[in-house]
């Protein structure tokens, strides 16, 4: 669960909220809440309850020691073994304050933070708080190192004991796709580099039998794998074509400046469009809005079209099935913009766009024109809430390889 101090920092205060009002004044009412929910997870048999306070690791949170040791001093009293979690980022100067708190364990983010371990350390050392190392990333879509993962994890073991160490991702899979086995259009090696929530749940495992000494057969196999895995990256990183990188490197101050001033190509420009002095115009992609197709279809109902009808959607779901060719599809593309630019002649609009009907997604079609980059079928991510990338309109975000 959402700790209480974040819960109040990150929340924003109403709109008829007196000038100046912070709602972690509010902390005094809240307590009583979460000391509830606590307690009958207590009883109803929980042992151990994670609860997130990701504010930790920002600079406000050295001001905030106060409302951390009033609140965790009462709810620890009623709550089952609390795993106090940050992630993200390293805990600085806030560590040591939170080394006091009266919690069962506490969770760091070592993707990408590994830094913090040893200051950690250090600071819990001499208490009885169980480590929960965040090893494994929780946000990115690569393979964990199992060599450089297990060298941080040992640390810890050799420090605190196997007892007090826990192995677990960076913070929630949420923000990775579930897993690969849906994946049959990537190649062997593309596959091999990646590591999807499932793929990642299972290097936790391997990671920790590592930790706790197992020789298991399985496991040695698995990091053996890994590192031949790794290895492959890691020489395709250094061998890969660098020509973006070359130039990247190659650029000069200079060309950072406009050869001519604001001035001058206002004038050229407004010579050669000749455009009145409200020029109109849309966005790239027609219609604009929902509102404009309304007005479209109602009042221009011998005119079809949209930036993703119906009939677009299907004509490219046949062209990725084979049953259009492309010199097929190319023609359907041309009359869809066709369409879209008679209209705006008939409305007259000053500057015309074509509408871009053979653009799926905004991301998806640039990516598929430049190497480097690969699409997925089904590795949805989480934008916000319960939404996913994942609508007619969007496919799986692009996965850079180079």
């Amino acid at each position: 669960m959402l700790g209480p101090i974040s819960f109040l920092v990150l929340g924003k205060p109403s709109k008829d909220a007196k000038p100046g009002f912070q709602p972690i004044t509010l902390l005094p009412k809240l307590i009583p809440i979460y000391e509830a929910l606590l307690t009958d997870l207590k009883a109803a048999g929980a042992e151990w309850v994670q609860v997130d306070e990701p504010v930790l690791v920002l600079d406000t949170a050295a001001t905030l020691e106060s409302q951390f040791t009033s609140a965790y001093g009462a709810l620890t009293k009623v709550a089952p073994k609390i795993l106090l979690t940050t992630y993200f980022s390293r805990l600085d100067s806030n560590l040591a304050y939170i080394a006091k708190l009266p919690v069962a364990g506490l969770h760091i983010d070592l993707d990408r933070a590994p830094g913090q371990l040893d200051e950690v350390l250090t600071a819990i050392k001499s208490t009885n708080i169980v480590l929960s190392l965040g090893l494994v990333s929780g946000r990115n879509i690569w393979k964990t190192d199992f060599a450089a993962a297990i060298k941080l994890g040992q640390t810890a073991v050799d420090a605190l004991g196997q007892d007090r160490v826990i192995v677990a991702t960076s913070s929630s899979l949420l923000h990775t796709p579930v897993t690969l086995a849906s994946e049959n259009k990537l190649t062997a090696e593309q596959k091999d580099w990646f590591s999807f929530a499932l793929e990642k749940a299972a290097e936790v495992s391997t990671i920790a039998a590592v930790l706790s000494g197992s020789q298991d057969a399985a496991v040695a196999a698995a990091v053996e794998e890994n590192k031949t895995s790794i290895a492959k990256r890691r020489e395709f990183e250094s061998n890969s074509d660098d020509t973006v990188r070359k130039r990247v490197a190659a650029i000069t101050p200079d060309m950072l400046e406009r050869k001519s001033p604001f001035t001058v190509r206002k004038e050229i420009q407004a010579k050669h469009l000749k455009l009145p002095k409200f020029p109109t115009t849309t966005i790239g992609s027609f219609p604009v809005s929902f509102y404009l197709q309304f007005f479209i279809y109602t009042y221009f109902t011998d005119l079809n079209f949209s930036q993703q009808t119906k009939e677009i959607r299907q004509a490219r779901a046949k062209l990725g099935k084979g049953e259009l060719t492309e010199a097929q599809y190319e023609e359907f593309i041309k009359k869809e913009i066709e369409t879209v630019v008679r209209f705006q002649e008939k409305i007259d609009l000053d500057l015309l766009v074509h509408g871009e009907p053979e653009r799926n997604d905004m991301v998806q079609y640039f990516g598929e024109q430049l190497s480097g980059f690969v699409f997925t079928q089904n590795a949805w991510v989480q934008s916000y809430g319960s939404r996913y990338v994942s609508d007619h309109y969007m496919r799986p975000p692009q996965l850079i390889l180079s």
